[in-house]
């Protein structure tokens, strides 16, 4: 839910409203810059929870993940349960995770920091370019009929919409039931999908050096997103620095704050 304050700032040159909505117990702020239109930032201020709202799903995964670690570094121990949310979890993000009498420390070490790799957010105000760009504002038929704001693709006979005068592609434009299915779904893409290992890898460094986010950084690793190429960065780069506005969040906070070793916890999260 959007709440707006009245709260206006003029800088030279540029007039910049600043918004404030909660959603899920996180708030944030726009700062949009000028020259962008009322459509464009109903789109905005629609897309911006249910971004935020997918990426903090990945988030409680990823905090239960690193709780489980840090257990693991106090005691040298790791329950059953826990092990079995590892296994499971490295299997939802296509990686594996072998435990027994036998894994060393630094084994157990090297593989949580692998599925970390993978379990993480992308930034909102990249996820939120990728959607403009590929869904002009959400105008585009295949957002429209079936809430794809990303251009993401299926292979499957009746999967999704097919694109006009290609009715004889073997791929189709992949429908959602909601507009948050297909963004999870975008982000489930970055996080598994081979074309962007260099996305992770340069998002893992970014948090391994305490940089995290640098969101133009990441945009130029998406050099496999488009079959434009590297004008595709270009386009990216030019709505984040010029079009959209700036995003500030409150400190993230798990709502699932549960016990890493209950059973429960396993089902629970992984069933976001």
């Amino acid at each position: 839910m959007i709440r707006r304050t009245i709260l206006s700032v003029i800088f030279p040159f540029v007039f910049v409203f600043v918004l404030q909505a909660q959603y899920s117990n996180q708030q944030f702020e726009l700062t949009y810059p000028s020259g962008i239109s009322e459509e464009n930032k109903t789109f905005v201020e629609t897309m911006i929870p249910e971004i935020i709202q997918a990426n903090n799903e990945v988030l409680w995964v990823r905090e239960k993940i690193e709780r489980i670690s840090g257990r693991f570094e106090t005691d040298n121990h790791v329950t059953t349960s826990s092990l079995q949310y590892l296994q499971k979890i490295s299997r939802n993000y296509k990686t594996s995770f072998e435990f027994s009498i036998y894994t060393t420390p630094e084994q157990f070490r090297r593989q949580i920091r692998q599925l970390l790799i993978r379990v993480d957010k992308v930034p909102e105000e990249l996820v939120l370019a990728q959607a403009v760009l590929e869904s002009e504002w959400g105008r585009s038929r295949f957002a429209a009929e079936g809430n794809n704001f990303f251009g993401i693709r299926c292979f499957k006979p009746g999967c999704g919409i097919v694109p006009e005068g290609a009715e004889n592609q073997s791929f189709m434009v992949r429908a959602y039931d909601t507009p948050l299915d297909g963004i999870r779904d975008y982000l489930y893409n970055l996080n598994v999908g081979s074309t962007y290992r260099d996305f992770r890898a340069e998002r893992a460094r970014q948090r391994q050096e305490d940089r995290f986010p640098e969101t133009l950084k990441l945009a130029e690793t998406l050099h496999g997103y488009s079959e434009i190429g590297s004008e595709y960065f270009t386009r990216l780069s030019w709505l984040i620095r010029r079009k959209l506005p700036a995003i500030e969040l409150t400190a993230f906070e798990n709502p699932y704050d549960v016990n890493v070793s209950s059973t429960n916890s396993i089902s629970s999260l992984t069933d976001l």
